[in-house]
């Protein structure tokens, strides 16, 4: 397709989302503003470590949040646009840095933080997704999959 033709059928699904899902669309820009006044709220704790006890982990976090935002921001309008596809790609990173941040939290005698915070590659399925026993993680991991495939040039690469 022409890049006209494109953006006429963007425009005609931006029309067509914001009709159809206006009270969602409205409650997860709701959700975004609640998630920045916490996010300003938890900023008077940065570099309060002994009130926090995540001194390891506040860098990424606080890194994640800030990214986190703006790519669910992205998603959104790409969703509401109808390029649902490549607002997968962006949740991918937000799952991730959510499960991170939740797994590492959890289990700090692991050195999940040490590696997130010195940059190394954290192999998310072998370093959260497998060692999770309780809950049953069926549903996480099949949404993994489904953020993978839209994320890679194959199927097969999760």
């Amino acid at each position: 397709m022409q890049f006209q033709e494109l953006e006429k059928q963007r425009q005609i699904n931006r029309s067509l989302s914001q009709e159809k899902f206006s009270e969602r669309i409205s409650a997860i820009q709701e959700c975004m503003n609640a998630q920045y006044k916490y996010a300003e709220l938890f900023h008077g704790f940065l570099g309060k470590h002994n009130l926090t006890g995540h001194s390891d982990a506040e860098a990424p976090i606080i890194s994640a949040l800030i990214k986190n935002e703006i790519a669910i921001y992205s998603s959104l309008i790409l969703t509401i646009d109808g390029l649902y596809g490549s607002a997968l790609v962006l949740l991918r990173s937000v799952y991730e840095a959510l499960m991170i941040a939740k797994f590492s939290s959890l289990r700090q005698r692991d050195n999940l933080i040490s590696k997130w915070v010195a940059g190394e590659t954290i192999y998310f399925s072998n370093a959260i997704l497998k060692k999770i026993i309780v809950p049953d993680i069926t549903e996480l991991t099949a949404l993994w999959e489904i953020l993978c495939k839209a994320s890679h040039a194959t199927i097969y690469s999760y």
